[in-house]
C-alpha cells in the first residue's frame, strides 16, 4: 500500500483522485512514466518555478508560494500534491518535475 500524508487541516484524501490507482509498486516504471501511461492527459511537466525539495514549497514567477497538501512516498519517490491539481514528483538525487494533473 502506498502511504501519504495529510500535510494541510484541509486535505482530504479525494483530492488526489485518480491518481492512486495509476501507481503500481510491482511496475518498474517511475511516478511520472506510470502517469504518463495511465493518466488520459498524460504527464507534461512544467518548465518555470522553483521547488524547496525538503519542504515541498512551490514558487511560480508572479505567484505566490503554494504550500503542499498532501505528501506520498511511492518506492524513493516524494509526490507532493498542490491545489489546483497540480503535483511535484521528487527523485532521490533531488532532480524533481511538476505536472497539473486535473
Amino acid at each position: 500500500m502506498i502511504a501519504y500524508t495529510m500535510l494541510h487541516r484541509r486535505a482530504y484524501f479525494q483530492m488526489l483522485g485518480y491518481i492512486p490507482s495509476f501507481l503500481d509498486e510491482e511496475d518498474p516504471r517511475s511516478a511520472a512514466e506510470q502517469i504518463d501511461a495511465k493518466y488520459i492527459g498524460g504527464w507534461f511537466p512544467m518548465k518555470a518555478g522553483e521547488l524547496d525539495i525538503a519542504t515541498g514549497k512551490f514558487k511560480y514567477p508572479g505567484d505566490p508560494i503554494q504550500h503542499p497538501l498532501i505528501q506520498i512516498h511511492f518506492r524513493d519517490e516524494i509526490l507532493y500534491f498542490y491545489d489546483s491539481a497540480f503535483l511535484s514528483i521528487i527523485q532521490p538525487d533531488g532532480t524533481w518535475e511538476r505536472a497539473r494533473v486535473n
